[in-house]
């Protein structure tokens, strides 16, 4: 005969149940584990450079955005960001890579970025110490992007 259901063998103790936890020490490791594969795995981010562009993203001369005077055509600006170097004249960047977008005259904001406050500023050359920002001179003096 049979025992019920449920109903360990005679002289075994019953079978200790698992809970499902795991002990906090795997937790732990696990978690560092994915951490430092995801840090590993991470792709490095590509410096932030300068250009000298017009209102409609296009690269400009240089000398556009000596930090004298608008550009004959209108206002000029410096944009930084991730747009890579050797991009020339008249290429139109891609605005989804500007993290910075500062009128080419106005000093204050320039220094801010990170750029010379005045005088030429070479296209496609690394920024370093630019502090960014939202709005105001930064985004051409109209409060936004």
């Amino acid at each position: 005969m049979g025992r019920p259901p449920g109903q360990p063998a005679r002289g075994r103790p019953p079978a200790a149940k698992k809970s499902g936890r795991v002990g906090v020490p795997v937790t732990v490791l696990a978690l560092a584990g994915v951490v430092i594969a995801g840090i590993a795995l991470a792709p490095n981010d590509p410096d932030d450079v300068s250009y000298c562009v017009d209102q409609n993203d296009t690269v400009v001369a240089d000398s556009e955005c000596d930090g004298r005077s608008p550009g004959s055509s209108g206002p000029r600006y410096i944009v930084i960001g991730t747009h890579g170097t050797g991009i020339p004249v008249g290429s139109r960047l891609d605005a989804t890579n500007t993290t910075t977008r500062v009128v080419s005259t106005d000093t204050s904001a320039r220094a801010a970025a990170g750029v010379p406050s005045s005088g030429t500023v070479k296209s496609g050359t690394s920024v370093s110490g630019k502090s960014g920002g939202f709005g105001g001179k930064l985004f051409g003096g109209s409060g936004g992007g």
